[in-house]
């Protein structure tokens, strides 16, 4: 069925008065489902988002549609030709089959594919009861065959159910807390898979009551199961880490080992171990630690700021103490989360708090601060005993001009303040240029952290947000050259409640008399560092690729745990590498076969184009997994990669992902790759590429010569709405802060607040509104000979205090 056939024959079934009437129609419109997949040639990924939009969003009623079979009241393995009961393996498998595929789990249209899986999460005891019932059923029976014209496969079955847990599993992490049923399904359906996996190896029976299976060797059978249940092992795993998160809540982790003490380390780090949140013993240090990393905020809160307790900065050693199994994935996550995060906050957390104890100093005490404040900021140097030494910039006589809103960026507040003394402040605008285009390297980048302060010279209270830049280089070059004495940068706040609270400022016109405020920024580039943090929060321990070679052993080391071959290379696939010989020749390595790979590395090292250790190189690149190449400069390792690269591409193995720590170097690899004529199916990401014939091959190069899709138009729609949102945000941000209300806007306000006033004001005593006619006509000239209109209205005319004016005798 193509993209057009699914569309149109869906549309009955989306009208708000469907519903299904028979099993029949539940087949016709999974048949749609089922046609939507990436395996199906006349589909492409656009056309699968486009439909998965018209099935699961929320605000339309494919969702119900799926809906109704999640919940449809009778499902049974041997539904027959039933018109009331649906057939587990045609219509409920199926279902959930569409639910994993390629199409779903990996669209970007996240609220569809959560409001997907949503549904079962809220329909979960109908949906675990009849998986439950139904593979119970099947097992008995020892095939998931419907009739001897029906067939069906347990893998496919097996496959889709585990792979839909799993993926409702990391989607709703409290999917197991919530459900009660959930992890005794998970255990049911391990051993299930551990029956049918042995019926399947099983000589006697199994292997021709399963279609999949059927004409398969013992080791393509082995390797199937052996991947599937990787796969069971994920789930299970994380069934066990989410019973082992609630257990952790309701008690401390009190276990160490006793033989850890003789060693020296890891004795000391016993000795001052205080565990994460509610884990110490005292309590939490404040109100951003907690045990799980899901629970931390990336940004760190008022308490963390002015926190003096040491954060829990766990050893990445291991047998060194944690709350976490030394094993487990979770555990690597928590302490390269928890360590990445504390190169973030710690600067200005240091620096905010070093601001905060000189402004609290008693008067008379000179500070590093007040030295400062006296120059207008500048860098802030701390030697003091008592502190670790401490470098961070400090600008004053902080002011928030306006607020703003961009599609990008969010609000972000224009913020003023004085230039340092010297060179930023030259009468010349061109040096003032010169100086910030050299220090804006290094300070107040885009996408850096600030520290807003401000004390109130009433109570001496002392307010600290954070938020970053996002005004460029340019932009803070020309406020210079403006303005010798102030400079002006955009800045988006974390907390609304910072917006707010500046707009109240900003509707006073004007600042309170006698307040400190300081900006104070530490050399930290949060907007780059954000995302590696919450992708690692986010990251669902299990779902880690190669997790097997990052966490820590139980025993031995890493260098003892077998590489396994290349997950895409099945038993009987082999790398043809005749394009390494200069010479005709035929040579296929298969990594499955410990004699093919030793004889392709001899034949290599004896008569390719490599030396011997890239010849090395390559059959490890190719037979494992996971490889590493390492050597000094000018030994060939880009070459290698560049010839390994070949290898994959005319095995047709792919997508591949290219990383490079530089842009030269990413440029340099592709520049081979397309002089060799390897291929010219690749996408640069990323503009910074220097190479002009691989800039050719940029993203948005490449993009802007497609033909507009239907997927495209919809972005562009989408764009503009919200840029008209933009727009309308902008207007209310001017009304907030204007000072002088629209007439039509005062009217509403007075007519629902204030209506006596408002009557008063359209019916005044006959010589008040005589007095506003009288000063309509007359203009005010003030000392400088600047001219002002008389009042426009009466309001205007009251709010000037033109009648109080009036009365006044002459002094």
């Amino acid at each position: 069925m193509t993209p057009v056939q699914a569309h149109n024959y869906s549309r009955p079934f989306l009208l708000p008065a469907y519903r299904f009437g028979t099993t029949t129609n539940i087949y016709q419109f999974i048949a749609i489902l089922a046609s939507a997949n990436s395996k199906n040639a006349s589909w492409f990924a656009e056309d699968g988002q486009t439909f998965l939009n018209a099935m699961g969003d929320p605000d339309r009623n494919g969702i119900h549609r799926i809906s109704d079979i999640l919940c449809w009241p009778n499902v049974s393995h041997s539904a027959g030709r039933s018109e009331t009961v649906l057939s587990f393996q045609r219509g409920y498998i199926p279902l959930l089959a569409y639910l994993v595929s390629e199409y779903v789990i990996k669209s970007t249209l996240h609220h569809v594919v959560n409001a997907l899986y949503g549904l079962l999460d809220t329909n979960f005891d109908k949906v675990e009861g009849t998986i439950t019932t139904c593979l119970s059923a099947s097992m008995a029976l020892g095939s998931f065959n419907e009739s001897q014209s029906e067939t069906c496969s347990g893998f496919y079955v097996f496959r889709t159910v585990i792979s839909c847990l799993y993926e409702y599993a990391i989607r709703f992490k409290q999917a197991v807390a919530s459900h009660p049923n959930f992890a005794p399904l998970v255990r049911n359906l391990s051993q299930h898979l551990s029956d049918w996996s042995q019926m399947i190896l099983s000589t006697s029976s199994g292997t021709g009551q399963d279609p999949f299976f059927q004409h398969s060797t013992e080791a393509q059978r082995r390797f199937v199961l052996s991947r599937i249940s990787k796969d069971m092992a994920s789930l299970q795993e994380l069934v066990d880490r989410a019973e082992g998160v609630t257990q952790r809540r309701t008690q401390k982790v009190q276990a160490r080992n006793a033989q850890l003490a003789e060693q020296g380390l890891i004795a000391a780090l016993e000795m001052n171990y205080e565990g994460p949140g509610i884990l110490r013993d005292e309590g939490p240090r404040h109100d951003n630690d907690h045990a799980e990393i899901s629970s931390i905020e990336v940004v760190p809160t008022q308490q963390e700021l002015r926190s003096h307790e040491y954060p829990f900065l766990p050893a990445n050693i291991p047998s060194a103490p944690h709350h976490l199994p030394s094993d487990d994935m979770a555990r690597i996550l928590d302490i390269q989360f928890r360590l990445l995060r504390e190169e973030l906050v710690a600067p200005i957390r240091s620096s905010v708090q070093r601001v905060i104890d000189d402004l609290q100093a008693p008067p008379g005490r000179q500070t590093p601060l007040r030295a400062l404040q006296a120059r207008n900021g500048g860098l802030y140097r701390s030697n003091s005993e008592s502190h670790e030494s401490v470098v961070f910039s400090v600008y004053t006589g902080v002011v928030c001009k306006n607020m703003s809103c961009d599609i990008r960026k969010g609000l972000s507040v224009d913020v003023s303040f004085c230039a340092p003394s010297g060179r930023a402040q030259d009468p010349v605008s061109a040096k003032r240029a010169q100086y910030w285009e050299g220090v804006g390297k290094k300070r107040l980048m885009q996408g850096g952290l600030l520290a807003y302060l401000e004390q109130s010279a009433v109570d001496g209270t002392i307010r600290v947000h954070l938020g970053v830049i996002t005004s460029n280089l340019d932009s803070l070059v020309k406020s210079a050259k403006a303005n010798a004495s102030r400079v002006e940068i955009k800045v988006s706040f974390f907390e609304p409640e910072v917006q707010l609270h500046i707009l109240g400022r900003l509707q006073r016109g004007r600042p309170n008399p006698g307040d400190t405020t300081l900006l104070v920024e530490a050399p930290i580039m949060f907007e780059s560092i954000k995302p590696f943090l919450q992708t690692i929060q986010a990251q669902e321990p299990s779902a880690v690729p190669f997790a097997r070679y990052l966490r820590h052993p139980l025993t031995g080391t890493l260098k003892d745990i077998p590489v396994d071959p290349p997950a895409y290379a099945g038993p009987n696939f082999g790398f043809k590498l005749d394009s390494l010989f200069d010479t005709t020749r035929s040579l296929t390595l298969r990594p499955h076969d410990p004699l093919s790979i030793s004889s392709a590395r001899e034949a290599l090292k004896a008569s390719s184009r490599l030396d011997p250790s890239q010849a090395d190189a390559l059959v490890d690149s190719l037979s494992r997994e996971v490889s590493l190449i390492q050597g000094p400069p000018g030994t060939g390792k880009s070459f290698t990669g560049v010839e390994i690269l070949r290898i994959l591409i005319e095995n047709k193995i792919g997508p591949i992902l290219l990383i490079a720590f530089t842009n030269h170097a990413l440029d340099h690899i592709l520049r081979n790759v397309l002089d060799q004529k390897i291929t010219k199916e690749l996408i640069r990401l990323g503009s910074r590429s220097a190479d002009e014939v691989v800039a050719g091959y940029s993203l948005e190069n490449l993009a802007y010569k497609l033909p507009r899709s239907s997927l495209a138009r919809s972005g562009d729609r989408h764009y503009h709405e919200m840029k008209d949102s933009q727009d309308q945000l902008e207007k209310l941000m001017k009304k907030i802060v204007d000072r002088n209300i629209d007439q039509g806007d005062r009217k509403v306000h007075l007519t629902f607040k204030y209506p006596l006033h408002l009557d008063e004001l359209d019916h005044p005593p006959y010589w008040i509104q005589h007095a506003f006619e009288d000063a309509t006509e007359w203009s005010t000239v003030e000392k400088q000979g600047k001219g002002q209109d008389g009042p426009q209205d009466l309001f205007e005319f009251w709010r000037s205090g033109g009648d109080i004016k009036r009365i006044t005798p002459p002094q």
